[in-house]
């Protein structure tokens, strides 16, 4: 449905130090209107706006209500907001002002010029300084309060309605001071707005007289678009010197607009003021059956790069976006590379002569004529890997260099195929040729050094059959490496799956070719290599491409700050050149030129189009800089720190940046297991996309609910997307735990959140051997030490005796930790580990790091207690390499539980958890931390399993208790024995059924029996609850997993930022 759109913008006690800044570094529309408007206001103020906002080492939570700087910094950066979105060809229909944001409208509208409206506001900023002093107090209450309590009546005006429940007092800091002390007596939420002044009352009296001697000057032109004011509740047909008073004098009326506009609706609201206040504002106030939606694009918590995407990819344009370089015949031009498999001898002979430089700087660098090998091949070393990337690369580089001094025109974007994505990012800024050579000489090094398998070409069969025989023929450990073109497909594996494959895919018809190649590249078999590359790539300054580049990884344009994360994740992803070029098709008509040895590309590129649909996705960014003069070598930078996976700091940067690149993540936050699927394929997927990583809760689920989920986890991200699932020890039942790794093998599971285990089991060491990754959740050391061993040797040895593993795996491995990541976990919802996260962490890593050896570091993270930015924060403090949440996460809207469990788990506070028996370690004595606010399950459970510890059969249970049992507890009769049977098992069965039911019924909600509720959950909960009361996140409704993502590492990079500047002085 396409909405018409309404910009709305906000005014005075919206801004905050950094307003925008993310937009600024990542946007160039965004920097180019703020830098014009900056000069602006600067001939008048005599003082750089952003010099102040921008201020290096400044933190948001400093205030920043300079009035004279703040009345242009927030039509500044609204302005730009709303250039930025109308270049991405997002148009407004109507302009809303609250305030302040009225001058913003009235400049998009045509009214004035932005550089007059800035000079304007300078001035309208002195006017109002010779204004009483005075503040601003938020109330969340009615309105009629104000008229019922004379303190506030007498003392305070009421200065703008926003929505019901929500209105705004101004008045002089003591009648202020007076209100909110009796304001909080009555127990009402108020909070104290960041402005000096009385705004919107007739403490603004004074500088009447002086806004309209400033105002009289200016040259105010009929609206081109709608503008609507909350000062009249309505649109304004010419924009006057007394209605720009009125909008300054007036209360807001913005309950009123609202309800106005959705008269008319309904609409797409964007909120493009500072901090979202108007969508917050809208959200609140529209009806329950509105078909408006509202976004916001800018806040001080959330990252404004994300939420730009978000209001993209929730409003369509309504036309291209601006200055897309085209070609002659107005199609977009694209350049292209190819990758191995291209190079030929002779190739590159007309290029050395023509660029003398380069050639000799790569000698240099490379150590023998790249010449000779290139067109003589002497030594017949141009097949080998570590020769083939850095021919490949300087022979493609000097063709772009040629290329471009031919036509200079900047393209719409490059790809590259495999190694010739490096070249395309050298042609787009991101490195000079030195750089790029030497990372592509150790990339070639690296991955000729790779063992242990084998490639195969597979014709003639579509994706869908490829998969299918991979999963139902035993095949799961191979991967898809290229996905080239519609009916090519490159297979890579251990060297006996590429052949047994060899009969499978020719029984369907398929023309299947092995490869000779020395290594399974573009898989998960390369991880370690990705790794230590990873690590190479920390000691260069890469920069963000000046000119899109398609990523193999994902077939998306790089993110700011996503150049050595993509380039290290692409040696083990498969390379996704069909979705790259569908992609293309999906921005329109595109002229491809391939530059390098051969045609390979163009080949494939007419076979996509011919054969495959578009691929819809976000517009490419425009060329708004030249690309960069490319050089042999630039001059190193003094201090220059490494533009790694850090995203320009913040809560991107947090934890170990190696942990992100392993599983491919913009946080290092994970979501771990819930019980009964409650962490199920809508909690993993929108977190995935988010940057983070959640597991699939298995415990207490059939294999066929576990396949299905997992099914329908892969159908929303694809078989390399970012997930796990629990593997969940089965102390009673191994064969389960071994029917749940044959699932994960069949089903591609990467990763596996291994808990509860007292042991190494066969099972679980299957799994590793096989080519999966272990996360393991520990509690103790021994467990800890356990998995920082390699697997134990004579159950490696059963493994490959019974032919489950082969003596090859066993062999990789041998030297190899068991688990790649371990998370120490205490305090959770899930078992009463002994100790303290203060404790066993700190034991953990020291433990880790006596153990490092062969193969990629172990990254231990921190579990149990994170609801909140201390407890985050602490555990990052402390060591962590990643944060795992656990109880936060049930109360979600992609949770898979009911909502009644939802709407109690939103009451909980800190103590409202009590220890009941696990269910699948009932006879280990094993307890779970679960709900016991208004539910009797803790104490129940617990009687029962003290009556099966003191008793050996049922039998032995008095009869008065055991009706009691039936009769309240279970609401039925106790199974009965199977002959012959262990009676003491059968008791303890017998009382677990009281516990999975009281499972089964809080899941499902049912009414009338909340006493009986089995809610895992720890005081993690509670503490969030705290922490998110009187914030967007206090509903659960809006505690969308991501956000609460987000949220949480925002505020826990805001404070560790901030403690570190208070201990900087030590």
């Amino acid at each position: 449905m396409n909405r018409p759109v309404v910009f709305q913008f906000s005014g005075q006690g919206s801004q905050y130090s950094g307003m925008g800044a993310a937009l600024y570094e990542t946007e160039p529309v965004f920097r180019r209107v703020m830098d014009r408007l900056d000069a602006a206001a600067a001939d008048e103020l005599g003082e750089s706006v952003l010099a102040a906002l921008y201020a290096p080492g400044r933190s948001r939570a400093e205030p920043f209500d300079d009035i004279a700087l703040t009345h242009p910094a927030i039509v500044m950066v609204e302005l730009a907001a709303a250039e930025t979105l109308m270049a991405y060809g997002v148009e407004p229909d109507l302009l809303l002002g609250a305030s302040l944001g009225e001058f913003t409208a009235a400049v998009l509208a045509g009214v004035l010029d932005a550089e007059e409206c800035l000079r304007l506001l300078v001035r309208q900023a002195t006017a109002l300084r010779t204004a009483p002093r005075g503040g601003m107090l938020a109330v969340l209450d009615d309105v009629a309060l104000h008229r019922r309590v004379p303190l506030l009546r007498e003392r305070t005006e009421v200065a703008a309605r926003n929505y019901p429940g929500h209105f705004v007092l101004s008045g002089s800091h003591e009648d202020l001071t007076a209100a909110e002390e009796e304001l909080r007596a009555r127990k009402v939420v108020c909070h104290r707005v960041p402005v000096p002044y009385a705004f919107h009352s007739r403490r603004m009296d004074s500088g009447e007289p002086l806004f309209r001697s400033v105002m009289a000057r200016a040259e105010l032109r009929p609206p081109r678009l709608p503008v609507v004011s909350c000062a009249t509740g309505g649109e304004v047909d010419r924009v006057t010197v007394d209605h720009l008073w009125r909008a300054t004098r007036l209360p807001i009326e913005y309950e009123a607009t609202l309800a106005e506009l959705e008269r008319r609706g309904p609409f797409q609201y964007l909120d493009l003021g500072p901090s979202g206040t108007l969508h917050n504002f809208a959200r609140n106030g529209l009806p329950a059956s509105s078909r408006s939606r509202s976004l916001p694009l800018l806040g001080p918590l959330g990252d404004d790069t994300r939420s730009l995407a978000a209001v993209r990819a929730a409003v369509p344009a309504t036309r291209p976006r601006r200055q897309t370089p085209v070609s002659k015949d107005g199609s977009m031009k694209v350049y292209g590379f190819p990758g191995q498999g291209s190079q030929a001898k002779g190739m590159g002979k007309d290029l050395f002569d023509e660029f003398p430089e380069e050639t000799a700087l790569a000698d240099s660098v490379l150590g023998y004529s790249i010449r000779e090998l290139c067109v003589e091949d002497p030594r017949r070393e141009l097949r080998l890997t570590r020769f083939t990337q850095p021919a490949l690369y300087v022979v493609s580089a000097l063709a772009w260099l040629r290329e471009r001094r031919a036509n200079p025109e900047p393209p719409a974007c490059f790809v590259g195929h495999s190694l010739g994505e490096y070249v395309a990012l050298f042609a787009a800024g991101a490195f000079d040729f030195e750089t790029g050579l030497r990372l592509v000489a150790r990339r070639g090094e690296l991955m000729s050094r790779a063992d242990g398998g084998r490639m195969a070409a597979v014709l003639k069969c579509d994706l869908e059959t490829v998969e299918r025989a991979l999963a139902e023929n035993g095949l799961t450990g191979l991967d898809i490496a290229n996905h080239n073109a519609p009916g090519q497909f490159v297979l890579a594996g251990p060297a006996e799956l590429i052949t047994a494959a060899k009969p499978v895919f020719e029984g369907l018809g398929a023309h299947y070719v092995q490869l000779n190649v020395s290594a399974p590249f573009h898989s998960r078999y390369l991880r370690d290599t990705a790794e230590e590359f990873g690590r190479f790539l920390e000691g260069f300054t890469l920069r963000d491409p000046a000119v899109p580049v398609i990523a193999n990884v994902d077939a998306r344009p790089y993110r700011p700050g996503e150049v050595a994360r993509q380039l290290a994740r692409q040696i083990a992803s498969p390379v996704r050149w069909t979705d790259t070029i569908r992609y293309l098709m999906g921005q329109g008509d595109f002229a491809f030129v391939e530059l390098g040895p051969g045609r390979v590309l163009d080949k494939l590129v007419t076979k996509i189009r011919a054969e495959a649909e578009p691929l819809a996705g976000e517009p490419l960014a425009s060329a708004e800089a030249p690309v960069p003069e490319p050089s042999a070598a630039q001059a190193p930078v003094a201090d220059a720190e490494p533009v790694v996976a850090r995203a320009g700091g913040g809560p991107a940067a947090l934890g170990a940046a190696a942990f992100r690149e392993r599983h491919g993540l913009r946080y290092a936050y994970l979501a771990g297991s819930m019980y009964g699927g409650v962490s199920g394929a809508d909690l993993l997927v929108r977190l995935a996309k988010a940057g983070g990583m959640g597991f699939f809760g298995t415990g207490g689920l059939s294999l066929d609910e576990i396949g299905a989920g997992l099914d329908a986890v892969r159908a929303g991200l694809g078989a390399d997307g970012p997930y796990g699932a629990n593997l969940l020890h089965q102390h009673a039942d191994p064969h389960r735990e071994s029917a749940l790794v044959d699932l994960f093998l069949r089903k591609g599971v990467r990763t596996v959140e291994a808990s509860g285990f007292l042991r190494i089991t066969p099972a679980l060491v299957r799994y590793r051997l096989s080519g999966g990754r272990v996360l393991a959740k520990v509690s103790s050391t021994d467990m800890a030490a356990a998995f920082l061993a390699p697997a134990p040797p004579a159950i490696v040895r059963e493994l490959v005796a019974s032919g489950q593993v082969s003596a090859d795996d066993a062999a990789r491995n041998a030297d190899v930790p068991l688990a790649d990541d371990l998370c120490v976990e205490t305090g959770s919802g899930w078992h009463d580990a002994v100790g303290s996260l203060a404790t066993l962490l700190p034991a953990v890593l020291r433990l880790r790091d006596a153990a490092a050896g062969r193969g990629p570091r172990v990254h231990v993270g921190a579990a149990g207690g994170i609801g909140t930015p201390e407890a985050a924060a602490a555990a990052f403090l402390l060591g962590a390499d990643f944060l795992l949440t656990g109880s936060i996460n049930q109360c979600t809207p992609e949770a898979d539980t009911s909502t009644a469990v939802k709407d109690l788990l939103q009451t909980l506070d800190v103590h409202d958890v009590a220890l009941a028996p696990a269910p699948e370690m009932f006879e280990l004595g094993v307890r779970a931390q679960v709900v016991k606010r208004g539910v009797f399950l803790p104490a129940r459970a617990g009687k029962l399993h003290d009556l099966w510890r003191r008793h050996n059969s049922l039998d032995a249970v008095d009869a008065a208790t055991r009706r009691q049992i039936e009769e309240k507890f279970l609401r039925g009769p106790l199974p009965s024995a199977a002959p012959g049977g262990d009676p003491k098992r059968h008791m303890a069965e017998a009382f677990k059924t009281y516990l999975d039911r009281g499972f089964d019924l809080a899941r499902r909600g049912e009414p009338g029996r909340t006493v009986d509720y089995l809610i895992y959950c720890g005081p993690a909960m509670g503490a969030f609850n705290s922490w998110a009361r009187g914030t967007v996140l206090e509903s659960w409704q809006s505690r969308h997993v991501d956000a609460v993502a987000e949220q949480l590492m925002t505020e826990t990079a805001a404070l560790l930022r901030d403690r570190a500047a208070a201990f900087a002085a030590l």
